[in-house]
């Protein structure tokens, strides 16, 4: 069995080759992936007008914990019964 010996190359060795490396690239130059094809827009949503309302008190906690139960904002409940509503009085 034969040992090799190394020498240790000095930090300075190692900056000259890594430099002199960097003027004679051995790596094919890979272009950079062509751009993505652009997404067609989504449709803007539909504008909401805010609503000022008064609502008697207890109304108002009944709204809370009902949307509060189906983890949805009081508005998004609001919005919900009012459509609700007006699907039945359509009927």
């Amino acid at each position: 069995m034969t040992v090799k010996l190394v020498k240790p190359v000095s930090a300075d060795a190692k900056a000259k080759a890594f430099i002199e490396a960097a003027d004679h690239p051995q790596a094919p130059i890979v272009p950079p992936p062509a751009a993505p094809e652009p997404q067609p827009e989504a449709p803007e949503p539909a504008a909401k007008v805010m609503v000022n309302m008064r609502l008697d008190p207890e109304l108002l906690q009944r709204v809370n914990a009902a949307a509060k139960r189906l983890s949805i904002t009081r508005t998004g409940f609001v919005s919900m019964a009012l459509a609700e509503k007006l699907e039945k009085l359509a009927e």
